[in-house]
């Protein structure tokens, strides 16, 4: 009797401790209030256990692993999870929603991340070390700040596509794959691919698509045009490749007379081409009126000649002044006259590892400062916006790369 009195209380033990560790944590977003496991791909209403999407009349496979959907490749988790892996070579970082979307390279991944804390100020990827730095509203900083957001949804985006920078529209994610020559875009809220184009080559020299921004109906993209590799490159004039996703019509290329146009920005409805040349002083900055531009034919549209002389690299504009990223020294210039007033050099040491360079900059509106990462040095700049001095500086992880501001 004894002997079954132990069993039955046992066996009480074993229901209630698996119960209490199947309850959810109490977290946001949530799409679902139950863990479910999976081995079939939803996309688009449809279930499938094929990895396999058709696209321009070609079929291409990907995979995707989905975090907080009720179809997955893994296992779903109702309030996506905490203790993650960026993928390798994290690259861009992209402000969407309640928080951000990071684009990796090598392993040709994206994953959304929500904040789990309202201070965090800034977010900035290593690509080196693949690990994120925060700074908080309060002045904390943390060199791997994974505590402060939570993981959603994880996907693929093509393998071997070297997704290298991104902009998102809605629940839509425009990257460009530097190393296949296409736009890729994907539907965020599943992780299902919904397109991608080729970007035209010409001739010999590859499209190289890299910077990229919307505007309007239009997605444009900076086109370096070359071809080779390491120390042996052959640049052609940069061309910009515009795209209307509301219509999906491809418009055609802006051509440009810069070389290696590697970065776009956009201010007061002017476009910004930014060309950084062979990185001997001939790189260039030019612009494009958007109101008064007509892109139904974007081979009649011409530019407007900004800059030229530098290793352009970064642009940030606020009011009348310009802080542009030239090697590992932000100029400020005055966008009335475009002429320099002011400079300084964030790694005026004579030689380093890596290329000095300004890989990030931008201007915060509620701290009214510049922020700008240096690459070489790994090191995450706070500026006054006259360029009088470093504020501060906060020491990154290796090959800072990019960076969003949350105001």
């Amino acid at each position: 009797m004894k002997r079954i009195t132990s069993l039955i209380f046992v066996c009480i033990f074993i229901l209630l401790f698996n119960f209490i560790s199947c309850e959810s944590l109490d977290g946001k977003p949530s799409d679902n209030d139950e863990s479910t496991t999976s081995t079939s791909t939803t996309i688009n209403n449809t279930t499938s256990t094929s990895t396999s999407t058709t696209i321009n009349n070609t079929t291409s496979t990907s995979t995707s692993t989905t975090i907080n959907t009720t179809t997955s490749t893994s296992t779903t988790l109702p309030h996506g999870i905490d203790n993650y892996e960026l993928g390798q070579a994290p690259n861009d970082i992209i402000k969407y929603n309640n928080g951000y979307v990071i684009i990796s390279s090598t392993s040709s991944i994206a994953q959304v991340f929500y904040y789990k804390e309202s201070n965090t100020f800034l977010t900035l990827i290593n690509q080196g070390s693949e690990t994120i730095s925060t700074l908080s509203n309060d002045g904390t900083y943390r060199i791997d700040g994974r505590t402060t957001a939570r993981l959603i949804r994880e996907f693929s985006l093509g393998t071997g596509y070297n997704p290298y920078k991104a902009t998102i529209v809605g629940d839509k994610l425009f990257t460009t794959a530097l190393m296949v020559n296409r736009l890729l875009i994907h539907n965020l809220t599943n992780g299902s691919k919904i397109k991608e184009i080729n970007i035209p080559n010409d001739g010999i020299y590859y499209s190289r698509p890299s910077g990229i921004v919307n505007y309007g109906n239009y997605i444009f993209i900076a086109c370096s045009f070359y071809y080779g590799e390491s120390s042996v490159v052959y640049r052609n004039t940069g061309k910009v490749f515009v795209y209307d996703y509301v219509k999906d019509e491809v418009k055609g290329y802006i051509n440009i007379k810069g070389k290696n146009s590697n970065a776009l920005y956009i201010k007061d409805n002017i476009l910004y081409i930014i060309s950084s040349g062979s990185y001997s002083n001939n790189g260039s900055i030019e612009k494009i009126d958007l109101l008064t531009a007509d892109f139904s034919n974007p081979s009649n549209v011409t530019t407007t000649n900004v800059l030229s002389g530098k290793d352009f690299m970064t642009l940030v504009i606020n009011g009348n002044y310009a802080y542009i990223g030239d090697g590992a020294e932000i100029i400020r210039y005055n966008t009335n006259t475009w002429t320099s007033d002011k400079s300084i050099n964030l790694f005026p040491t004579a030689t380093a590892i890596y290329y000095p360079y300004i890989s990030a900059l931008t201007y915060s509106s509620t701290k009214n400062k510049i922020y700008a990462i240096e690459f070489a040095s790994r090191k995450l700049n706070v500026l006054d916006i006259a360029l009088s001095s470093i504020e501060n500086n906060y020491t990154t992880g290796d090959w800072p790369t990019a960076f969003i501001i949350n105001e």
